[in-house]
């Protein structure tokens, strides 16, 4: 679905990042849908303070790209010419749930298992306002997968199901596309 969503931006002028941590980025199947894999930033990332990092540093770029252009464009009309073009970007974080913290990573090489007592679900909530925030600043759309499930202690269920990361992927999304199967034979 992202593949399908970013290859229909990249048809109306976008710049797609893709942050991919599932390494799940298929060329083939972008180039099969008429996607041209060259003009696609695609970054392996890991954890979600490198992912916060690199979205962070990217959205300031654009925000000062555009202001650039919005400085050309004013000058330009001043002069009579063609205003000049913004480009456009979208981020694609491919999948929020396959996100590590840094201390899962150092435990992991230290062979601790310890919680991280909503270590993790923080982090997701601090990238996803900051990624809120700027984005909208920037004018770039951004896009994530994440893992959902049922909440078994719930006793009437709801039809949207939780997500991995805490609740912040579902409050602070401006449109949320659930999908689900029905296992009734």
């Amino acid at each position: 679905i992202l593949s399908r969503v970013m290859i229909n931006a990249m048809k109306t002028g976008y710049f797609p990042i893709y942050l991919d941590s599932e390494n799940a980025l298929d060329r083939d199947y972008v180039e099969r849908l008429g996607g041209d894999v060259s003009k696609i930033t695609h970054v392996s990332v890991t954890t979600i303070e490198e992912t916060t990092s690199i979205i962070g540093k990217t959205l300031d770029k654009v925000i000062q790209h555009n202001a650039a252009v919005e400085e050309k464009a004013k000058q330009a009309k001043e002069r009579g010419e063609p205003d000049p073009q913004r480009q456009k970007f979208m981020i694609i974080i491919d999948s929020l749930a396959n996100l590590l913290t840094n201390k899962e990573v150092q435990d992991s090489l230290d062979g601790k298992m310890a919680s991280d007592m909503g270590l993790r679900a923080k982090l997701i909530g601090a990238m996803l306002r900051l990624a809120t925030n700027r984005g909208a600043t920037a004018q770039v759309p951004i896009l994530f997968s994440n893992h959902v499930y049922d909440d078994p202690s719930a006793m009437y269920p709801s039809i949207i199901k939780k997500q991995s990361g805490g609740h912040k992927p579902l409050y602070l999304a401006s449109i949320l596309l659930q999908l689900s199967q029905n296992y009734d034979k």
